[in-house]
């Protein structure tokens, strides 16, 4: 997972963390359950689409903003020229 988040810039600008209330040798032997690796995959599959996703939305975002805008300057436009003619 961690390729993922450093792919996508997510170790930007990072900053460590001090824990107290847990002592090196203790963080150490905290268990880590080992996830399938057909499991990791899907999950990994899951993350590249959420990421391609998100990007899409933006552009169609991007897209939908510039044809408002179109739209409301022909609108500008008309009521310019209605108001001249009057």
């Amino acid at each position: 997972m961690i390729y993922h988040f450093k792919f996508y810039g997510r170790y930007k600008n990072c900053s460590g963390t001090i824990l107290t209330a847990i002592n090196k040798i203790e963080f150490q032997n905290i268990p880590v359950p080992l996830i399938e690796n057909g499991v990791q995959q899907q999950i990994a599959e899951y993350i590249e689409k959420s990421f391609y996703l998100c990007e899409e939305s933006k552009r169609l975002l991007e897209e939908a903003k510039d044809m408002v805008e179109k739209e409301i300057e022909k609108g500008t436009s008309k009521a310019i020229s209605a108001a001249w003619q009057s």
